[in-house]
């Protein structure tokens, strides 16, 4: 959860982001366009909110930024789940 954010990685390869008000949770289309062939097993957003970082059952890890969702990249850097993905803030 990014200030009233929330990104949320599925079985079904897809990923989703939430507006939270103290009174409701609502579904947003920022990340829609993050397209996964693979369950997604891990998920960040940056410090800012807008980029959002999976990793997926297999191997692959996900990059999108929610100002351009056309420009979302996939790179394959493991042979196995990535099962843990985080932002790390700049020094």
């Amino acid at each position: 959860m990014r200030g009233d954010r929330i990104v949320s990685g599925s079985w079904d390869s897809t990923v989703k982001a939430w507006q939270v008000t103290n009174t409701s949770i609502s579904p947003l289309p920022e990340f829609e366009m993050l397209d996964s062939n693979s369950e997604v097993k891990s998920i960040d957003l940056s410090l800012d909110g807008n980029i959002c970082l999976c990793g997926t059952e297999n191997g692959a890890v996900l990059l999108c930024d929610q100002r351009a969702p056309n420009l979302s990249r996939s790179m394959n850097l493991h042979n196995d789940v990535v099962s843990s993905i985080s932002f790390t803030p700049d020094t």
